[in-house]
């Protein structure tokens, strides 16, 4: 297991990702949309979501989804409070360091991100819903253009294997971002991610690995 050391480019815009109803949905419905085999059809957004409304419908089925950021609650705090991104950077640097610690140590332990994971799937509103995980970091391949982005698992695989007995039914997908300026899609009972290029979110954060060669960064 190799640990990578990333850089973390970030907006003092970066809070209004956590605007519900406004920010983060519409970036996952333009990625959904982008995406030609983990979401295959076209989606809109629900504009009326006075009655536990979903997020999307699949205009094809009406399918519905519903779009959750993974951030923690002390992370909102640290954001909407003062703005402090040390703070919240500091806790997405625990959350990833439980999973490889618990890797290594080959350990069955609850993960910080299992919880909060799991407390979405198990919320009442969501139990009629697909889910769809927005993560503002790299939780899957770290490069898409890397063939270990095939035939390594990923944190994202070994975090969605500790909750796929929640699924009851449901589909449930997450999406991150990888450090040549991908986003990873990929459903909980997927082989394989799929990738596309998206830069819309690039005006809050973006990351990269040291070493590599970004041309667009932001503060």
């Amino acid at each position: 297991m190799i640990k990578t050391e990333g850089v973390f480019y970030v907006s003092n815009d970066f809070k209004k990702i956590l605007t519900r109803g406004s920010k983060y949905e519409d970036y996952v419905l333009e990625i959904m949309n982008q995406s030609s085999r983990v979401f295959p059809n076209t989606y809109k957004k629900v504009e009326e979501q006075s009655n536990k409304e979903p997020d999307f419908i699949d205009i094809t089925n009406g399918e519905p989804f519903d779009a959750k950021l993974v951030v923690a609650e002390s992370q909102c705090k640290a954001l909407c409070g003062n703005n402090d991104v040390p703070s919240f950077f500091k806790e997405v640097i625990s959350q990833n360091n439980d999973i490889y610690d618990s890797i290594v140590n080959e350990d069955n332990r609850e993960l910080n991100l299992e919880k909060i994971l799991t407390k979405q799937l198990t919320k009442d509103s969501t139990k009629n819903k697909n889910i769809i995980f927005l993560f503002t970091f790299p939780i899957g391949a770290n490069f898409a253009t890397s063939i270990t982005s095939v035939i390594f698992p990923s944190y994202l695989t070994i975090l969605f294997s500790k909750i796929k007995n929640l699924t009851n039914g449901r589909k449930v997908y997450g999406i991150c971002p990888t450090c040549d300026g991908y986003y990873e899609i990929r459903g909980i009972d997927d082989e394989y991610s799929e990738f596309i290029a998206y830069h819309n979110l690039d005006k809050y954060f973006s990351w990269t690995i040291n070493g590599y060669s970004k041309i667009n960064r932001y503060s």
